[in-house]
């Protein structure tokens, strides 16, 4: 600060905002109410096929606890029955809602800061709106997934962006 270093009662001036923001705030009625178990809709993902009928149903079917390994990366979940160990596929790029099925048969599901590639099958893709829900779950949290055919996520996918596009934002 004009040549020395900043010291204990130094005041640092800031410039007035180029833009200025107009104060929005969330609803209420925005929040997400959690229930005993919270219902995450998803879409097939790319490898859904590498899932035989049995484990289609015991992905769809399991309820899973969010466990303690859960970060803004990824969230582990856990079941007592783990899905059959699939083959991994070539890595490729990943995106926001994944879900993985590792080796152990226990679903990662990729969070906003999730990594770029990835080498484990994804059978199901969550929408945005689960993704946000998801975010909100604590460890011991149960969870279960409810596929949705690709017309009504594409419809679920549309009213999310639409509804993002009206919401009121507060900056403070």
């Amino acid at each position: 600060l004009e040549g020395h270093a900043l010291q204990v009662g130094d005041a640092v001036s800031l410039l007035p905002r180029a833009l200025p923001m107009q104060p929005r705030r969330f609803s209420v009625k925005d929040r997400y109410r959690f229930t005993q178990e919270v219902v995450l809709e998803a879409s097939r993902g790319p490898q859904w096929h590498m899932l035989d009928r049995r484990a289609k149903r015991q992905l769809l079917g399991a309820t899973y606890t969010v466990t303690t390994h859960c970060d803004r990366m990824g969230y582990r979940l856990g079941s007592e029955a783990s899905l059959p160990a699939l083959p991994g596929v070539i890595s490729e790029g990943l995106g926001v809602g994944a879900v993985q099925l590792p080796n152990d048969g226990q679903p990662i599901v990729l969070m906003r800061d999730h990594q770029t590639m990835g080498g484990y099958p994804k059978p199901l893709v969550l929408l945005p709106a689960a993704v946000d829900v998801l975010a909100q779950c604590q460890p011991g949290c149960l969870v279960r997934f409810a596929l949705l055919s690709s017309g009504e996520s594409a419809r679920r996918y549309l009213q999310y962006q639409q509804r993002l596009q009206k919401m009121p934002w507060e900056y403070v």
